[in-house]
């Protein structure tokens, strides 16, 4: 167990017709969150049909995670995403 680390996944089942506007929101959503401190992953996994999504995401502490959801990331992107895929998990771990 890493001490501090903070690990989320987030699973998003993607709109019909929408995959590829999902994707381009989600390479922005990389880009972003790998530019922020604290953040040591941001990663995006599509099911085998395309239909499905896990992003899972790691930062150093608790204090990483709040700047995250403060940053532009979560603030900005976030809502164009789930205009395109809806939530059906979250998970926290840390």
């Amino acid at each position: 167990m890493s001490k501090g680390m903070v690990r989320l996944a987030v699973d998003l089942t993607i709109n019909e017709r929408k995959l590829d506007e999902f994707e381009g929101i989600a390479r922005t959503m990389i880009a972003g969150s790998q530019k922020e401190p604290g953040t040591l992953a941001y990663d995006f996994f599509l099911s085998h049909d395309r239909q499905r999504c896990r992003l899972i995401e790691s930062y150093v502490n608790a204090d990483s995670v709040l700047a995250h959801f403060k940053g532009p990331v979560v603030q900005e992107l976030v809502p164009k995403l789930l205009g395109t895929a809806s939530l059906t998990g979250f998970e926290v771990y840390g």
